[in-house]
């Protein structure tokens, strides 16, 4: 589920100090070597980044959007396909976020059973991914204005 409502209304700062909170917490739990935690926040991160990304490109593109609207009812997978359409993504990080997401899914729902499968390189590939799409939406701004 992405950010909420009342979530979307926070000052920058306030954002910038809930994001290097779930920063510092992930980075703990790799320490830690508790992948479980660690997966659930940077899968968390890359969801509001594919977020974040899609509803500002789409608006360079299109205009304004409601964004009250899209931030509670377009699926990860649909942000990301809208990504690519723009031009702010390439098939290999669209296929790569996507993988994410099955991963995501099927790691969670069957949680007791795949323990092992919450690791390191996974939470890692999670990481390069949020740095991927953040890096893209950087440049595909930078283009438009």
């Amino acid at each position: 589920m992405p950010r909420s409502e009342s979530d979307n209304n926070l000052t920058p700062k306030e954002k910038f100090f809930i994001f290097r909170n779930a920063y510092s917490k992930l980075n703990e739990y790799i320490a830690k070597n508790e992948f479980l935690a660690a997966h659930v926040i940077a899968f968390s991160i890359l969801e509001d980044r594919v977020l974040a990304a899609r509803l500002q490109c789409d608006e360079l593109v299109n205009g304004p959007i409601d964004s009250r609207i899209v931030v509670n009812k377009i699926p990860f997978e649909k942000s990301v396909i809208k990504l690519l359409e723009l031009n702010v993504i390439e098939v290999t990080l669209h296929d790569s976020l996507l993988a994410c997401a099955k991963e995501r899914n099927e790691f969670l729902h069957q949680a007791m059973w795949r323990l092992a499968d919450f690791n390191k390189k996974s939470v890692l590939n999670l990481r390069g991914n949020i740095n991927a799409i953040e890096k893209m939406r950087r440049k595909f701004i930078r283009e438009k204005k």
